[in-house]
């Protein structure tokens, strides 16, 4: 809404003006719906901040969150720094480089500036005047947004001492500026700001205020405007947000998401969904272990852990847990075969999910590097157990799954090998998995077929050709 973005806005002028050679200008989003604005708390103690949070008839020693609010800081050393009295629990809070493409209700944006490397840098922002912000408007794209009008007042604040700015001294705060309005966009409704260093914090704060884009509450003010954490939220509630953290769960917030998945599931009372959200953390923490560093007992209980995680995951019926169960069963290193067909299984369900969504996609459809990339997983399974179990059952395992995964190459390998036609009755059986049909049109198989078909795969359909010379076709 309005209140974020144009806090939001305010911070790319200031990227713009400071450092416009290095991004391309785009019209201001300022939004299409009030709200409320922003909200500077103006604290001088981190006892005074949980007072403000929460108010000060508190039932726990925990500030409770609700299911769409979070705590923003800047480093993973400022999330261990943070003081037990702050009251929070640990896994409601988030790195900015956590936060990215998350979204939230509420955010708390805590000491982004107290903790800033660029310290006392922040005092540029006084280089950055009316006239500027007049010009800044004025300004062709900028105009084109529709934007008319400016804000710019002058409350009685205690100015903070001018630093004259230098491109290439001040560098680092291009990507400070740009981490603050990450953390910024977070919030769909409110964004609270709270520093424990006023002088650092000060620059910036004035900055807001100037802008006439922030409000000012402190403890003389009225509290009622920013208790909103705490908020009780229904079961219905708690369900969503744990599928919405599970969805989220990649790259560097993986973990951070799937703790609060469970949290979530668990004010939900879904014990289940609890646990098998807790069994795929269990299997993020267990990738880095070397199982040749340990001892025998300890390879026993790792091995007893993985089948643990592999049977939770697979209770869950989620395609989305189902890759993770077959890394944890193939770390077992005692059942390929059955890998191998989970992991054909989670490519094909992935492939059949995408295409029955998306209307849009014209037939055949070529498996995404995502799926090529499970295909390939299998293929090669199938390819390593068939070295110990020669049945054309798993030659044409290999083969399919290889073809999925666009290897062509290696198929025609598997053919020029001897080791998966070896009569009439097996080639007829390899050459309908070449050729197109009406039923394989919605196939992980199909675009291959039609590859083939136009003789796109030249050593593989040379192959076929050769295996039918053998068995007298």
């Amino acid at each position: 809404h309005a209140g974020v973005l144009r806090l939001a806005a305010c911070v790319v002028e200031l990227m713009y003006h400071f450092f416009g050679n290095s991004l391309d200008r785009l019209p201001p989003d300022l939004g299409l719906f009030n709200g409320p604005k922003p909200v500077i708390m103006d604290v001088t103690s981190t006892e005074e901040l949980v007072l403000m949070l929460d108010g000060s008839k508190r039932e726990t020693s925990r500030i409770e969150f609700g299911a769409h609010q979070v705590v923003i800081v800047r480093s993973e050393e400022a999330k261990k720094a943070l003081p037990d009295e702050f009251g929070v629990d640990p896994d409601w809070v988030m790195t900015v480089q956590e936060s990215k493409g998350l979204e939230f209700d509420d955010v708390l944006l805590y000491n982004f500036f107290s903790d800033s490397p660029a310290e006392d840098l922040w005092r540029i922002v006084s280089n950055y005047t009316e006239e500027d912000i007049k010009a800044y408007y004025a300004d062709a794209t900028v105009a084109s947004s529709g934007v008319q009008k400016y804000d710019w007042g002058s409350p009685l604040l205690n100015d903070t001492r001018h630093l004259d700015f230098d491109v290439n001294s001040h560098k680092i705060l291009e990507v400070e500026l740009k981490m603050l309005y990450t953390a910024i966009t977070r919030a769909r409704v409110n964004v609270f700001i709270a520093e424990t260093d006023s002088e650092l914090s000060r620059p910036m704060f004035n900055y807001f205020q100037r802008r006439a884009v922030v409000d000012v509450v402190n403890r003389e003010g009225s509290l009622s405007s920013v208790r909103v954490f705490g908020a009780k939220d229904t079961i219905e509630d708690w369900k969503n947000r744990g599928e919405y953290y599970l969805e989220k769960a990649e790259g560097d917030r993986q973990n951070s998401c799937l703790r609060l998945a469970a949290k979530c599931f668990d004010k939900a009372g879904d014990t289940k969904r609890m646990n098998q959200t807790l069994a795929y953390l269990s299997f993020t923490e267990i990738e880095n272990e070397d199982e040749k560093k340990m001892k025998t007992k300890q390879k026993l209980k790792f091995k007893e852990k993985l089948y643990s995680i592999t049977e939770q995951l697979l209770e869950a019926r989620d395609v989305g847990f189902l890759n993770k169960a077959a890394f944890c069963l193939l770390r077992t290193e005692e059942h390929d075969e059955y890998t191998a067909r989970m992991f054909e299984l989670y490519a094909r369900l992935t492939y059949a999910k995408r295409i029955s969504e998306d209307d849009s996609l014209m037939l055949p459809v070529t498996p995404t590097s995502h799926e090529k990339k499970y295909f390939q997983y299998a293929g090669q399974l199938f390819a390593k157990v068939h070295k110990s179990d020669e049945t054309f059952r798993l030659a044409v395992d290999c083969f399919r799954n290889y073809v999925s995964a666009g290897m062509y190459d290696e198929a025609a390998d598997m053919i020029n090998s001897g080791n998966l036609v070896r009569n009439n009755k097996e080639f007829r059986s390899l050459y309908q998995l070449c050729i197109p049909s009406a039923d394989t049109m919605r196939d992980p198989t199909a675009a291959f077929r039609k590859d083939f078909q136009r003789k796109k795969c030249v050593k593989l359909i040379e192959a076929v050709k050769s295996a039918a010379i053998s068995v007298g076709n």
